[in-house]
């Protein structure tokens, strides 16, 4: 059995969503997919003016105050912030499975 780690971003709401998910996988995949926790975020900030433009950073957890302060009240910039979220796979087809109700 090949078992594998991917990492998922997920939204910072204590776990929720990546439980719904894994509630929703059959039975035996359910217990072949185990969840790793991470340090770190995935930072997306959108430049609204002149014109819109994206970019993402990954953040770890004990700068993540840190820069929240320094982007705080910047009228020009959208920020969002997405947990990033390890999940191990004991087979290909767990993994299938899981990234199907992403």
């Amino acid at each position: 059995m090949s078992r594998s780690i991917a990492a998922y971003p997920f939204p910072d709401d204590d776990g929720r969503k990546l439980s719904s998910l894994v509630s929703r996988l059959p039975d035996q995949t359910r217990f072949d997919v185990t969840w790793r926790p991470t340090d770190v975020w995935l930072l997306t900030v959108t430049l609204r003016f002149p014109r819109a433009r994206s970019f993402q950073i990954i953040v770890q957890d004990r700068l993540r105050r840190t820069v929240q302060v320094l982007l705080w009240g910047l009228p020009r910039l959208r920020v969002g912030w997405e947990r990033i979220e390890a999940v191990e796979f004991g087979s290909g087809a767990s993994r299938i499975a899981f990234e199907a109700l992403l």
